[in-house]
């Protein structure tokens, strides 16, 4: 059994204001701060140059 009656999704708000954390987070310690867990570990391969923040 893959569920039960005691799990749940947690919500994370409105999704402008968690747009707007990830904003935050990414004006203050840069675009690579926060990524997709499913990305970690992995060869970035190839990147676009970008200009600096």
């Amino acid at each position: 059994m893959l569920e039960d009656d005691r799990t749940c999704q947690l919500l994370l708000g409105p999704e402008e204001a968690l747009d707007a954390a990830v904003d935050a987070v990414r004006e203050r310690f840069g675009s690579t701060a926060i990524t997709r867990a499913v990305l970690l570990g992995r060869d970035p391969g190839f990147s676009m140059p970008l200009l600096p923040d």
